[in-house]
């Protein structure tokens, strides 16, 4: 059986690889992907080639830094099955935003110190929040380079931005009752959003529970929440394209893992979009147990989603916010009407009643003023 090949050099049969193997400046100054072309008799040895190629840039200090942490990326951060794979994106995407194009990616390790890295990301256009991630990337590059006695660790003495916490339920933004009732009133029977803004209104689930949800996890009238749909990023290939892939996780945390009783006009609302929902399938040549689904059965990108949401919100007249504002109105309004503490935590599926109490709890001034007056004199 002959040997695949995809090019011809010479009157010979070959097969042809590009990958990524660095960061180049071009003659503006800037550094980008570099890319080179391997060459075999197969795909496999094509390959090899690429492999060699690659281990022959094991790291020393004389390295520059934006090599340096290509390489590490590639060969020790994402190979690391220890680390969740949202996690990974999180951290070199905030990596990518802050730290990827600056002055210090030409510079050698060797010449780099704590206080370089603190000038450059305190002149970031980055948020706190990702300023603050991306650090926790580099002290994880850091730590290796010190472990395998390449170079010490700089990260010790960075200061990481302040990132503001909000500190009682006034500050959460949530949907007014006259909204929520316009979503209600307003948006039609079979559109394909409204079950989600049902569940979201009534449940307090977080989108990403919601969008993973199958009819199956609806049980004896409750919903059973076990598992989330997350965005993982790719990174880049070797056209130096990001492509982000959808994959169903276990929750945020333990607590997370939790059923929900629905009332009857849910119950109602999740009939009702099942025999649509089962209609489109049978018209549209597809199946899926999924309840959420776009008109070919794919699951939710969180790009598309904003989209139709947003229309359907301009449609209605109704302020455009983001589907975790369901949830946020969710706690907030249970809060109001006196639920016990420890009850709403569960319901929302917070990991430690902590989160619940800093951000859905707020003691009005009437409850503090009858509260001092049971006080004895």
């Amino acid at each position: 059986m002959a040997k695949k090949t995809n090019t011809t050099i010479g009157g010979h049969e070959y097969f042809r690889i590009k990958k990524k193997v660095g960061m180049r400046q071009n003659k503006n100054g800037e550094w980008r992907p570099e890319y080179k072309q391997f060459y075999g008799k197969s795909q496999k040895e094509a390959l090899e080639k690429y492999e060699a190629y690659m281990n022959r840039c094991s790291l020393d200090a004389t390295k520059c830094f934006g090599e340096s942490v290509e390489w590490y990326i590639s060969n020790i951060f994402i190979p690391d099955s220890s680390i969740k794979d949202s996690t990974k994106s999180l951290y070199v995407n905030a990596y990518l935003n802050t730290l990827t194009d600056s002055r210090l990616t030409g510079r050698r390790l060797e010449d780099i110190t704590g206080a370089d890295l603190q000038q450059v990301l305190n002149g970031s256009d980055s948020s706190p929040t990702t300023v603050r991630q991306a650090v926790k990337f580099i002290r994880k590059f850091y730590k290796y380079l010190e472990s395998e006695r390449i170079t010490f660790d700089v990260t010790k003495s960075l200061i990481l931005p302040t990132v503001e916490h909000r500190t009682n339920s006034q500050d959460i933004v949530t949907y007014s009752d006259y909204e929520i009732d316009l979503f209600m009133s307003q948006t039609p029977a079979e559109h394909r959003l409204r079950l989600l803004i049902v569940l979201a209104n009534n449940t307090g689930a977080r989108i990403g529970e919601l969008l993973a949800l199958t009819y199956s996890d609806i049980k004896d009238d409750e919903l059973y929440i076990s598992k989330t749909l997350v965005e993982i990023d790719s990174f880049r290939n070797e056209d130096n394209v990001k492509r982000i892939r959808l994959e169903i996780t276990p929750p945020k945390s333990k607590m997370s893992v939790r059923n929900l009783p629905l009332s009857p006009a849910v119950l109602d609302e999740i009939r009702h979009h099942r025999e649509w929902h089962i209609k489109e399938m049978i018209k549209r040549g597809y199946k899926t147990d999924h309840i959420f689904t776009t008109n070919n059965g794919n699951l939710y990108y969180q790009s598309t989603l904003r989209k139709s949401f947003n229309r359907l919100c301009r449609s209605i007249g109704v302020e455009s916010k983001n589907f975790h504002t369901f949830r946020r109105t969710f706690g907030t309004r249970l809060a109001a009407r006196g639920v016990p503490i420890e009850v709403l935590s569960k319901l929302m599926g917070h990991s430690d009643i902590s989160v619940t109490s800093k951000y859905y709890i707020n003691i009005s001034k009437e409850q503090k003023q009858a509260a001092l007056a049971k006080l004895d004199y």
